[in-house]
């Protein structure tokens, strides 16, 4: 990778959940209000998205921001897939940690 962003993001993860959503780049990129260009730099690896942008990529794709830094086939201490909820805007996750116990998730 050659510019800045998330270390360690992993760039199969993204069209991973492309095919698993079944979405386009340009529907995702308007999704995560990044542009069309930017959504295949990610995807080529040429470019990580920046923290704020993960978070906001992973709580479009109902997913932890940590899926997309972890190798396909690793093993994750949390759940790949966050839970569902009414959302009031798209830039809000669906996912917090909890309050309480270490690596726990729980919805808000």
């Amino acid at each position: 990778m050659s510019r800045g962003g998330v270390q360690g993001f992993q760039k199969d993860r993204l069209s991973q959940i492309l095919a698993a959503r079944r979405l386009t780049q340009v529907q995702l990129a308007s999704m995560v209000d990044v542009s069309p260009a930017t959504i295949s730099k990610w995807r080529a690896g040429t470019q990580a998205p920046e923290r704020d942008a993960l978070e906001r990529l992973a709580g479009v794709v109902n997913v932890t921001p940590e899926w997309f830094t972890r190798a396909p086939g690793a093993k994750l201490s949390l759940p790949l897939f966050a839970a569902t909820r009414q959302r009031t805007s798209l830039h809000e996750p669906c996912w917090r940690p909890a309050l309480s116990g270490p690596k726990t998730w729980r919805l808000p």
